[in-house]
């Protein structure tokens, strides 16, 4: 393994689209959620410069088009209306949730909703170094539901400045609920199961469709049929361009179609429930908090990097 990093490499890294790109996936994927885990939490990005910021915030809106513009903005000396940024991101209902920062927010802003720390360059203050990750140290009542505080916080490594500053922090374990939108999903798809179940013993030689029917559904046969007619719409809203939907796009374009989706159930339901995940955007993934170490072996594969639970403090 090399002593050292040289500047052109180390640039060539982080401008690399293929990296930011993974950075992204992992960070959304495994980032502390709020909003019954439907949405990421207050997260702060700490880019190297103002180019690397604006490259970052492009791959956001070209991984997740639906947020585009308005979910990550690029908060720095240089961004128009800073103040007011800064204003809406220390609101925990407001966008942006994501803040990408030069500078700007490593000290003095206190948000303590904020529960991602990404750091995304390289840092050789030790001081700076523990000035950033106090943004995440805040407590916050209630953030992840009634009775639920904030006592910890993540903090996404990919630069090993933890490592340089030889701070061995341990690795600790967090539950956290499944998403609301994915235990909804797959509840959903649980009854069409069992609808279909009870339906198959009354009826063995097979269901029959049932007509067309207006207002609140008032057989057995009409909520399955709502329910399915529900989830294919959820399915055909997911946004194959995603990097995370794009390795269930099959899956997806398949159960996408009106006509399938009285098949949605029994051993159907298994693969739209993977799919339902992906299209909710619901932290698929392990939830615990334990070290991804980047292998060092490829630049792609530091996206894997350190993420680690963190104790808030008052």
């Amino acid at each position: 393994m090399p002593e050292r990093v040289e500047a052109e490499a180390l640039n060539k890294w982080l401008f690399n689209k293929d990296t930011v790109d993974k950075v992204l996936e992992h960070l959304m994927r495994r980032g502390l959620r709020v909003a019954g885990g439907d949405r990421l939490g207050k997260t702060i990005i700490f880019a190297k410069n103002q180019p690397h910021a604006k490259f970052i915030a492009e791959r956001f809106d070209a991984n997740y088009p639906h947020y585009k513009g308005e979910f990550a903005r690029m908060i720095t000396f240089e961004a128009d209306y800073a103040q007011s940024l800064i204003d809406n991101f220390s609101n925990k209902e407001k966008v942006p949730h994501i803040a990408i920062s030069v500078d700007m927010l490593d000290t003095g802003i206190d948000v303590p909703e904020v529960v991602n720390l990404v750091l995304f360059k390289l840092v050789r203050s030790k001081t700076k170094f523990w000035q950033m990750l106090g943004r995440g140290t805040r407590l916050c009542a209630d953030l992840f539901g009634p009775g639920k505080h904030k006592k910890f916080f993540y903090l996404f490594d990919y630069c090993q400045n933890r490592e340089y500053f030889s701070q061995d922090i341990p690795a600790a374990e967090s539950a956290l609920d499944e998403p609301l939108g994915e235990r909804l999903f797959k509840a959903r798809l649980e009854l069409i199961a069992e609808l279909d179940q009870r339906q198959s013993e009354a009826e063995p030689k097979g269901v029959q469709e049932p007509p067309a029917h207006y207002g609140d559904p008032a057989t057995e046969a009409e909520v399955r049929r709502t329910l399915a007619e529900r989830l294919q719409r959820e399915v055909a809203a997911m946004h194959l361009d995603n990097f995370v939907v794009r390795p269930h796009r099959r899956l997806v374009e398949r159960y996408a179609k009106p006509e399938l989706g009285k098949a949605l159930g029994g051993g159907a339901g298994g693969a739209v429930a993977g799919g339902g995940r992906v299209a909710i955007g619901a932290g698929s993934g392990e939830r615990g908090s334990q070290a991804f170490r980047s292998t060092g072996a490829e630049p792609t594969a530091r996206a894997d990097a350190l993420r680690t639970k963190l104790c808030a403090a008052a």
